[in-house]
Order: structure tokens, then sequence, then C-alpha cells
């Protein structure tokens, strides 16, 4: 039976410390987990590098940094040529607005002669693709700073 007396429900000092402890990390570990999300997000580097294996044929590696650690990559064999695209992706969830949005938005694809395809989303830089493709440097390197 419990008893009425508050001198004898009181916690203990140190059962009371734990109970706030507990308490404070189920609090601000959401807030934590948001903050790393958005770091991780905010903080990714894509860099993508084009080598020449043979004359107007290219491999070209894609590929995702974080604090200068890589944590993806996708390389495809036997590309001729880049083009000009749009972003869209035929969702069929995706409202008219997504839709018209995403058919704004351009990018540069990279499509290998077995149909794997890699983008890249700096369009400004179709000009350095096209001189390095009609060049015969044998690299070229691409890195897209994360935002400040």
């Amino acid at each position: 039976m419990l008893s009425r007396d508050p001198a004898k429900r009181a916690l203990h000092p140190a059962q009371r410390k734990r109970r706030e402890a507990v308490l404070s990390f189920f609090i601000l570990f959401p807030f934590v987990l948001a903050l790393l999300g958005c770091a991780l997000a905010l903080g990714i580097e894509p860099r993508m590098m084009l080598e020449r294996t043979a004359e107007r044929m290219f491999r070209v590696t894609g590929s995702n940094q974080f604090a200068g650690a890589q944590f993806y990559s996708k390389t495809i064999h036997r590309v001729q040529g880049v083009s000009l695209s749009s972003a869209s992706r035929n969702r069929r969830t995706d409202s008219i607005e997504e839709r018209n949005r995403q058919a704004k938005r351009k990018r540069l694809d990279f499509v290998a002669k077995d149909g794997a395809v890699l983008s890249w989303g700096r369009i400004a830089d179709s000009r350095l693709i096209d001189d390095f493709m009609r060049g015969n440097a044998p690299t070229l390197s691409l890195a897209d700073s994360p935002p400040r």
C-alpha cells in the first residue's frame, strides 16, 4: 500500500538525477538527429570524374563526399557524349506543380552504351565537359562544393 507520507514517497537524489537525465535525453535526442541530418544534407559534395578510355569513349564516375570521406560512388563505362535533359521523374503521385517544377530544372546526362545514366546537376559545366570530350586530355575532375 502506498504511504501518504511525502517523506516516504520522495525519490532518492540519485534516482531523481537519473530520471532527469533520461528525460533530458529523450527531449534533446530528436533535435540532435535533426541537426545531424541538416549537416549531412548541406555538407554533401558531389564530384564527377571523366576518364578517356579510347577515342571518343569515356568512363564517368560520380561520387558523393562528406567531410572528405566518400560514401557513394557510381561508374558507367563506354560513354560517348553528354546531353541536356530535364529532371522530370514521371511519377504518377507527383502533383502538376511538382511535375512542372521538375521539367524546368535541367541537368546533364551521361548515357552509356548499355543504357546506364549518370547525371550532373551543374549545367554551367557543359562547355568544360564538351571541350574535354573534343580534346585529348586524359581526365577531367568536377566538384560541386556544398553551400556555405
